[in-house]
């Protein structure tokens, strides 16, 4: 992969990545204020991987079916800068909200309003995805060998969560 691919890809898995926590947030953000329990947003790391193993199982889904155009058009895109397969995409895109979000303080955040929240986020999100964005060529230095995604089942799941009884989240 060329340097200006790596870096365009790079620039656009991290775009993604912030998109899709920004939009988890939102969310949560959402959720907590319906139900006037704001420590869900504090405890948001405890929830995030039942969250991002169902998002990232229907974008798995999507890819199959090939019946989203907002993702079949993103991941095309990513495969024009590499010959990455969608399902090691999938795994690095996870990783890559993991990163983030392991150094993402809700205590930075503005919980006063939904737009002074997201702004805040935001901000930070940005922040750390710049800085994350830095571990990528490492991630995609790899010889890709992943499965052609027209061979799988959409009723499969690619992630699993599984929560033991001292609420340990186990991947």
């Amino acid at each position: 992969m060329s340097e200006e691919n790596l870096q365009k890809l790079s620039d656009d898995l991290t775009e993604f990545a912030i998109n899709t926590l920004s939009g988890q947030f939102s969310g949560a953000y959402k959720i907590a204020i319906e139900s006037k329990n704001v420590s869900i947003l504090k405890n948001f790391k405890n929830i995030y991987p039942v969250l991002s193993a169902q998002y990232l199982n229907t974008l798995y889904s999507s890819l199959i079916r090939n019946d989203d155009l907002y993702v079949t058009e993103t991941f095309k895109k990513f495969k024009n800068h590499c010959s990455h397969s969608e399902v090691c995409l999938l795994h690095i895109i996870r990783m890559l909200c993991d990163s983030i979000l392991e150094l993402f303080d809700f205590e930075k955040c503005n919980f006063s309003s939904y737009q002074l929240f997201m702004t805040t986020c935001t901000m930070q999100l940005n922040m750390i995805g710049n800085t994350s964005k830095e571990m990528l060529p490492n991630c995609l230095s790899h010889k890709c060998t992943g499965i052609d995604i027209s061979t799988c089942d959409p009723n499969e799941k690619l992630f699993d969560v599984k929560i033991t009884k001292n609420e340990k989240v186990d991947n």
